[in-house]
């Protein structure tokens, strides 16, 4: 049996972040410097079969509804939000972990 699997992730992110995303190990990092460059980088990458996850800071996709600009996004890669804003890091985790969640599995999960 001949199992593939998607391992490598990469990141979109400011310059600021670039830095960090490479100490954490990740090889892929696009540093952009405007939200245009954002949908054309991102259509490249969903094309690459060997990434599992997309990392892209939140606020770079604030302005984008991704479902209707990225038609071919299949189960993989995944697309993971960071949270970049001082309004982010208020928010509360219950709300941070629901959305993950219910984004990957399909349906609401209520956290106590």
């Amino acid at each position: 049996m001949n199992t593939h699997y998607k391992s490598k992730v990469a990141a979109i992110v400011r310059k600021e972040l670039g830095p960090l995303m490479k100490i954490l190990g990740i090889d892929n990092v696009f540093v952009i410097e405007n939200q245009n460059e954002v949908l054309n980088i991102l259509a490249k990458l969903i094309e690459n079969r060997d990434l599992g996850v997309i990392i892209i800071q939140r606020s770079l996709i604030k302005d984008i509804d991704l479902t209707t600009q990225l038609q071919d996004i299949q189960i993989y890669p995944s697309i993971i939000t960071i949270p970049d804003t001082p309004d982010d890091l208020f928010e509360h985790p219950k709300t941070f972990y629901r959305n993950i969640i219910r984004r990957f599995i399909g349906y609401e999960v209520y956290l106590e």
